[in-house]
């Protein structure tokens, strides 16, 4: 987008129904239209354990989009030990697709792993962008459009989501929550949502980030931003739609997942303290924030 004059950027934005949170009043609630994502070649990741009922749905609809809004184009799809029937769903998806491809792993690692495989396995394909989603299907995979042409619009160096409404059961908020407030205490994180599962990068920051990042579990999604932060790189946050899970089940509430993320979580809070970094002065503002604003029958409960 970097061709369209700043005028036009800024209504292609408005009629995006995406707000700049610095503004008094919201804007009046329409129905968004994505902006355009043209001539960049992006890769996205999904990480997946046990998600074979959602796959198809989800690597099929961000197949779909990519294929109208981009030049170049990768999906990948993170296996992480899955014990149902995803191998052989994404080799069939695989074999009809050329863009699609999976990276597997022997056994379960966890979701940190999953991403930091990802993100290797996103940087080897030399495009500028990389993204990751989710494979549960709870997000739309064409969001990452709207990641990707509000960091261009603000030149940050990554886009994060965050879930304007959360459509989850009330424990798992609940421990969404409790994460949320116990990443910001210990890592300094200060974002709407630490570990929404849809980001999207500019390879250079991606580059600088991937080989500093080894957290397991949940705690990946801190990690990464506290890094990020301390390397400080531009931040844009994104509102996006959130749809109940219809397929598989969740690991992020069991409790060896838990007891290991606060394990993972006190290794890089003493990392983080202990890192001698040159940093160059932060840039003004860090973070801009964006709201894809919904109509309310578009919402989800």
């Amino acid at each position: 987008m970097d061709d369209v004059p700043a005028t036009e950027r800024s209504a292609l934005f408005m009629a995006a129904g995406i707000r700049a949170a610095a503004d008094a009043k919201p804007e009046p609630i329409v129905r968004p239209r994505r902006p355009r994502m043209t001539a960049e070649a992006i890769t996205l990741f999904l990480p997946a354990w046990n998600e074979a009922g959602a796959l198809p749905d989800t690597v099929l609809a961000a197949h779909a989009h990519l294929s109208k809004t981009t030049s170049a184009f990768a999906i990948i799809v993170i296996d992480d030990g899955s014990t149902d029937d995803t191998p052989r769903v994404m080799a069939g998806l695989a074999e009809r697709h050329p863009q699609i491809s999976t990276v597997r792993h022997a056994t379960n690692l966890g979701y940190g792993a999953a991403l930091r495989t990802g993100f290797k396995a996103g940087l080897s394909t030399g495009h500028p962008w990389v993204a990751y989603c989710d494979a549960d299907g709870q997000f739309d995979p064409a969001d990452v459009s709207v990641l990707v042409a509000a960091a261009e619009e603000e030149k940050a160096d990554l886009a994060i989501g965050y879930r304007i409404r959360r459509a989850d059961s009330a424990w798992r908020r609940a421990m969404g929550w409790g994460w949320h407030l116990i990443s910001r205490v210990a890592v300094g994180v200060d974002v709407r949502d630490v570990d929404c599962g849809f980001k999207a990068f500019r390879r250079d920051a991606l580059t600088e980030l991937e080989p500093r990042l080894f957290g397991d579990y949940a705690t990946i999604s801190p990690e990464l931003l506290a890094r990020a932060d301390q390397a400080r790189m531009r931040i844009v946050e994104v509102g996006l739609a959130h749809a109940p899970r219809e397929s598989g089940q969740s690991s992020g509430s069991s409790l060896r997942v838990v007891l290991g993320s606060l394990r993972a979580l006190a290794g890089i809070r003493r990392s983080l303290r202990t890192e001698d970094r040159e940093l160059p002065a932060a840039p003004e503002p860090v973070a801009a924030e964006y709201e894809r604003r919904l109509e309310p029958q578009e919402e989800y409960a």
